[in-house]
C-alpha cells in the first residue's frame, strides 16, 4: 500500500489516500474541506518526491567506481 496525494481543483486543499499500486489512479470520493462528492476531473494528482537514504558501503559517495579492494 502506498500513500497518494490529491489536490481539489475547487478549494486547492490536498488529501492523502492509501491505495494499492493497482488503484493508484483512483482519487478520493469526497473533499473533506468542500464536503462535496467529486469526480475524477475535480482532482489533480500531486507528485511527491521520494525519500530514501543510501546506507552502507558501495555507493557513489563511497567511491565505489574507483576499484577499491575486493
Amino acid at each position: 500500500m502506498a500513500v497518494y496525494v490529491w489536490k481539489c481543483n475547487k478549494c486547492q486543499e490536498t488529501t492523502e489516500v492509501t491505495r494499492s499500486i493497482a488503484n493508484s489512479d483512483l482519487p478520493p470520493v469526497e473533499c473533506k474541506n468542500c464536503e462535496e462528492t467529486k469526480t475524477l476531473t475535480d482532482w489533480q494528482k500531486v507528485i511527491q518526491p521520494a525519500g530514501f537514504i543510501l546506507n552502507g558501503g558501495g555507493w557513489f559517495k563511497d567511491n565505489y567506481d574507483k576499484g577499491g579492494e575486493k
